[in-house]
């Protein structure tokens, strides 16, 4: 799903995501929800959610302001979900965001299997700084099963911050790619594993990621 540009505060960014696309954030997020409860329990995944909220707090509370929103925005969707009881909307959010921290990459399981490739990426092709003519993106996914097939991608440009692309699964922050108009970017791209074959170093990097 494209959404050409969203504006606004932080929350607002997330509350018209969520409006937008709650379906997206609602199946995302009952696939991560009951694939955490049910490999790691529900009160390792609360006390999990913790933690890595507290480091948000710490490093990124613009995305709890996010993810606040998208929650709110998504509510009459997160209603219909099956686990609509087990947590507030906010938490099922969270669980989203720190997917890949939480049950991708463990932290007691090491060292990190590699689950193949499947990453998504895109482009934006403009004439200049903010110009965002066209935004091409692509997912290598096996839908239906895998949540990052549900992917959103837009601009965002919030009140207090420099604009941005991303492409994400519906409800998590950056799940794909960001990159903002002065050229940073960051990007999470799967393929490879800590494994000396792989020619992993000895801190477990991979040659290529």
């Amino acid at each position: 799903m494209l959404f050409r540009s969203l504006s606004g505060s932080w929350y607002e960014i997330g509350r018209q995501i969520g409006a937008q696309a709650g379906d997206l954030v609602r199946w995302v997020s009952d696939v991560w929800w009951q694939e955490h409860i049910e490999k790691f329990g529900f009160d390792d995944t609360m006390q999990g959610m913790s933690l890595y909220e507290d480091q948000l707090v710490a490093l990124n509370p613009e995305l709890i302001k996010f993810m606040d929103g998208v929650a709110n925005g998504a509510a009459g969707e997160l209603e219909k979900s099956p686990y609509a009881q087990a947590s507030s909307h906010y938490h099922k959010i969270l669980n989203t965001n720190i997917f890949d921290a939480w049950s991708w990459r463990h932290p007691e399981e090491t060292p990190w299997k590699n689950s193949g490739g499947g990453c998504s990426s895109f482009v934006t092709i403009g004439n200049g700084p903010n110009k965002h003519d066209d935004m091409i993106a692509t997912h290598n996914r096996h839908c239906p099963f895998n949540p990052k097939c549900y992917q959103i991608v837009y601009m965002g440009q919030p009140d207090d911050a420099n604009a941005f692309w991303v492409l994400t699964p519906g409800g998590a922050g950056s799940g794909g790619q960001s990159v903002n108009d002065k050229g940073v970017t960051i990007i999470l791209n799967a393929g490879v594993d800590q494994h000396e074959k792989d020619e992993a170093d000895a801190f477990g990097r991979a040659r290529v990621m």
